[in-house]
């Protein structure tokens, strides 16, 4: 046994270190630089001259790196990678982890157990000897496809903070010789040896989840995915008792832990809020039960037999001839406790197509859900299917685009193809007839790039578009594909984005700081907050911290920079997200600043708009809500006529805070030029709209709003006079562009020919040459508002100019939209694929303003398709705002989690993100640190191989997903919505 061991020790050693002589072929050299880098690697991994040296001081095995590429290694499915690198003195990495990922995202890990260190290259195989076809990674499913690997990763493997001192020189395929074939045969040993072992753990998890209880995972539905798939849906656990904020009243023996953990007789009662040491209320913990769902059992088409009394394909019983699921957390028990709510699909193939209007019956053996039979009556007129996405907020009849999608990914069982031509058909809900046919149209393949950010599919299957754009008859409908089932109901009415428009409103209202939120305005109940003197607020004091300038010497933060002068007038304007520690007047430049706009286009329409709020500003409603937000930074104008940036805490509040008992101290900045630039153009647009309805007001608005101009033309003539001007640390593209905005909108409210000449000064739009604004907001706001100047107002060419750039921005919208299967918009190519790219029509906002401008039908009909995919036309068919739709997601609000509420009405999330792009790193990032600790280990397949499109987890606390931000949001969603909704 002891020579056994030493005779493998020996194996080992040699495959690890001394392969110089093995056949092997380069597969990837050392020739691009590296795309990203995270952890401890980021910034210092750099390839350099063919080497890929991961060397630097700071380096950690906390890390990775990776190339995008374009590899077909097929024909090496039986060699071994090996890595030729070479080891330094200082290294105290391990173990080197090689990753690669294909085409649909799919990936495969081998590891590498390195050497002493050499001052010379050495190779080193994958341990086991495992091969690009077997990879040492036990356990794992659906491995990628080796003729499409368009992406390697080097990682550490997170033990340690020690120095990580290697250089690697190339990644080669080995032929096996003798002893990597011996040495595969400690892998099949491996796993043989789980094989067994995961045998017995099923024979005692079938033992011990027999019995149904109420914990017992609940078989929720079933329907056809697709005509030859019946898809089961099962729910595993659930949470019991929501969090409940009480008065706290401290008792003799009461203690708190460093996370503020209120234990009392030895057990966790809940979070503590408040001020530090005048805690006054107590979050109470929610509860968690459920069995897990024995994944092994749910896998094995064993344990399945579906049979039919009228289908005699199914009347001896058949058994599935595949089995595959995807397992999706959807809840997790809060504030951070570990109880996880799983939604599962499992996908039953079988070996013949459903029949309408036959009848089956789904019998299961060891899968423990709490029903163990069903029926199944397949019409698809009554049962709903995941594989048709269609937009919950509906159409008007005018809408010139009227467009659904069907596809179909199985988690484990990768894409699916559907027949062609399917036909569909279109139901009226009230009389159950159908009212229009057609057939599915045109497909995008899934192993067909779309051209995003990157290039690559986002989907991992097919995806199918259903067009009845001709179709206008006012009603409720369902969308129905035969063979396959019905969509979500969808309204055909007038008032279907007024409906959307109005419950995004209602989110700006819901967010609203310093006043209570209820009835009769709102249904989320909320004290008043963040307002000095009232309930728990903490005070406001003045800070010498700018948002351009930073400290005055250089050196501090808005908090060190803390002057101690309370600021009362500092409150209101709206909370920024699902928290509340920033109150920016940025914040204004999507949301305040376009429904401002969309006043200025539409004021027949708006000014009659109910938005069901308090009469606390003059005009119509939405003029009130504008003036809400926009009153807070008026009130913080500077005698002087200086704008102050806003409030901030320092720092992110507390896990179980709410903005009422809130702990942190909270500051002002100091006022800057950016945000004097920003403020003037707000107010001057809002004095421009409120001259219809109140002059006096409008007075009020135009004076403050010359005021900032001036105060900030002056800063900038000190600085140019001192030298300094180009010296300006943070903002200065800002700087410029909001300058260029705060004039043309002074001059579209005075006339007065010295704001058009300061908009001239620095316009890109005075040539010929359409600017490229891509994330400049400012830019394209400014071009708009000079385009509709009224004639003989302003320069003419530049006013072309501007028209044409306004329509260059909305027809690179329309062409994005035909690089992706589902037509999302976007008007800058380069936008990330996470915070808001998904959860709003973004790409829209170009086109509507093209629209408006030219009436050209395509930007109306780009609209409406932009829209699509965030009002559920999605496969998640989830409307990414709060309230909307049928099937609407769960934002992340503290306030409301906190108090067991469910989520305000109008909360947009940042929604789906790419995480083969943007979260290669599962140790603790701010975007995947959930994946880490909580929800990892109940997705599968895990959830950096799920396609981006589908790459959503409606879970209230991951807040790289769930949370929000009033401008990134909802304030692109509310511009076109309610364009949409007024448009003639």
């Amino acid at each position: 046994m002891i020579k056994r061991s030493i005779h493998a020790i020996s194996i080992l050693f040699i495959l690890c270190y001394a392969l110089p002589c093995l056949a092997q072929d380069i597969i990837v050299k050392m020739d691009k630089p590296f795309l990203f880098a995270y952890g401890t690697w980021d910034k210092l991994a750099v390839i350099e001259n063919g080497v890929a040296k991961v060397n630097a001081k700071g380096i950690t095995p906390k890390g990775g790196a990776g190339v995008n590429i374009n590899l077909n290694l097929s024909a090496h499915s039986d060699d071994t990678p090996g890595l030729r690198l070479k080891i330094g003195p200082r290294n105290t990495l391990k173990t080197l982890k090689l990753l690669v990922s294909d085409a649909k995202g799919l990936t495969q890990t081998w590891f590498f157990a390195l050497p002493a260190a050499s001052g010379s290259y050495t190779l080193v195989t994958a341990v086991d000897g495992a091969s690009f076809a077997r990879a040492n990674e036990i356990g794992k499913a659906a491995a990628p496809d080796l003729s499409m690997i368009m992406q390697w990763q080097a990682m550490g493997d997170w033990g340690g903070d020690g120095d990580v001192d290697i250089q690697i020189e190339s990644i080669v395929a080995v032929k096996p010789d003798a002893a990597i074939k011996l040495a595969r045969q400690s892998l099949d040993k491996k796993m043989e040896d789980a094989r067994i072992q995961a045998q017995k753990d099923r024979l005692t998890a079938r033992e011990k989840y027999s019995k149904i209880t109420v914990n017992t995972p609940e078989l929720q539905a079933v329907y056809a995915a697709a005509p030859d798939i019946l898809a089961l849906q099962i729910k595993e656990g659930r949470i019991t008792n929501p969090c409940k904020l009480t008065d706290y009243k401290k008792q003799t023996g009461d203690e708190k832990n460093k996370d503020n953990h209120l234990i009392r007789g030895g057990k966790e009662l809940g979070l503590l809020v408040g001020p530090a040491g005048k805690e006054s209320g107590l979050v109470t913990f929610e509860n968690y039960s459920g069995d897990p769902l024995l994944l092994i059992e749910a896998d094995d088409p064993a344990n399945y037999t579906i049979s039919s009394s009228d289908d005699s394909a199914f009347a001896a019983g058949v058994v599935p001839t595949k089995v595959m699921r995807k397992s999706k957390a959807e809840d997790w028990q809060q504030p951070l406790q570990p109880g996880i709510v799983v939604q599962h699909r499992v996908y039953l193939k079988l070996p013949h197509p459903l029949i309408v209007g036959k009848t089956y019956s789904i019998a299961l053996s060891n899968v423990n859900t709490n029903k163990q039979e069903l029926p199944f009556a397949f019409n698809p007129e009554k049962v709903w299917s995941e594989s048709i996405h269609v937009n919950q907020i509906g159409f008007r009849p005018d809408d010139l685009i009227k467009l659904a999608f069907l596809s179909l990914w199985t988690g484990t069982g990768g894409s699916y193809s559907f027949p062609a031509n399917l036909p569909f058909h279109l139901v009226d809900t009230k009389t159950g007839k159908t009212v229009y046919t057609g057939k599915v149209g045109e497909t995008w393949p899934g192993s067909k790039p779309e051209k995003m950010q990157k290039e690559r599919n986002f989907n991992g299957t097919d995806v199918s578009s259903i067009d009845f754009s001709d179709f206008k008859t006012p009603g409720k409908y369902l969308l129905v594909v035969d063979q396959v089932g019905s969509s979500y109901p969808f309204e055909i009415s007038e008032k279907v984005w007024e409906k959307a428009f109005w419950i995004q409103m209602k989110g700006f209202y819901n967010e609203r700081s310093g006043i209570e939120l209820g009835p009769p305005y709102t249904d989320f109940v909320r004290p008043a907050c963040m307002k000095p003197g009232v309930n728990d607020s903490m005070p406001v004091t003045q800070s010498t911290y700018s948002i351009i300038d930073g400290a005055p010497d250089g050196k501090g933060t808005l908090a060190s920079c803390n002057t101690g002068k309370l600021v009362p007038e500092a409150w209101g304007g709206y909370h920024d997200a699902g928290d509340w520690n920033p109150r920016r007047l940025d914040h204004m430049s999507t949301t305040t600043f376009y429904q401002l706009e969309l006043l200025q286009m539409f004021p027949e329409y708006f000014s009659k708009l109910k938005l069901n709020i308090p009469n606390d500003n003059p005009g119509p409603d939405m003029l009130k809500e504008c003036l809400f937000e926009l009153d807070l930074y008026r009130r913080l104008q500077m005698p002087d006529g200086g704008c102050r940036y806003g409030i901030e805490t320092d720092g992110d509040p507390a896990i179980g805070d709410v903005s009422w008992k809130q702990h942190m101290p909270e500051y002002v900045y100091a006022s800057d030029i950016y945000s004097s630039y920003l403020y003037a153009a707000t107010a001057a647009r809002a004095a421009q709209v409120m001259e219809s309805y109140d002059k006096k007001a409008a007075a009020v608005y135009r004076a403050s709003a010359l005021k900032a101009m001036v105060w900030a033309e002056a800063d900038r003539t000190k600085r140019i006079t001192k030298g300094v001007w180009e010296k300006i640390p943070n903002h200065k593209e800002d700087i410029y562009t909001t300058r260029n905005l705060a004039a043309v909108c002074l001059y579209s409210l005075t006339k007065d020919p010295k704001w058009n000449a300061i908009f001239l000064e620095d316009t890109e739009l005075k040539t010929n040459d359409t600017p490229s604004f891509r994330g400049n907001y400012y830019g394209r706001s400014a071009a708009f508002t000079y385009a509709r100047l009224p004639e003989g107002q302003g320069d003419p060419q530049v006013k072309k100019n501007a028209r044409h750039a306004i329509i260059a921005d909305a027809d690179g919208s329309l062409d994005y939209q035909k690089k992706n299967a589902f037509g999302i918009a976007s008007d800058d190519f380069g936008k990330p694929q996470f915070i808001g790219f998904y959860s709003n029509p973004h790409g829209a906002v170009s086109m509507v303003r093209a629209h408006y401008l030219t009436h050209e039908a395509k930007y109306l009909a780009g609209s409406v398709k932009g829209c699509l995919f965030s009002a559920g036309a999605n496969p998640n068919n989830l409307v990414y705002t709060s309230g909307v739709g049928i099937n609407y997601v769960k934002p992340m609000n503290m306030d409301a989690i906190a108090t067991g509420q469910k989520p305000p009405i109008g909360q947009t999330p940042y929604g789906n993100i790419d995480l083969q792009t943007w979260a290669s790193d599962a140790s603790g990032s701010w975007i995947t640190w959930p994946i880490t600790w909580f929800v990892g280990k109940h997705t599968q397949p895990e959830c950096f191989d799920w396609p981006t499109s589908e790459a959503y987890w409606d879970v209230r606390s991951w807040p790289s997903y769930n949370e929000f931000c009033i401008d990134q949001t909802m304030g692109p969603n509310a511009y076109v919505w309610g364009y949409l909704a007024a448009r003639k």
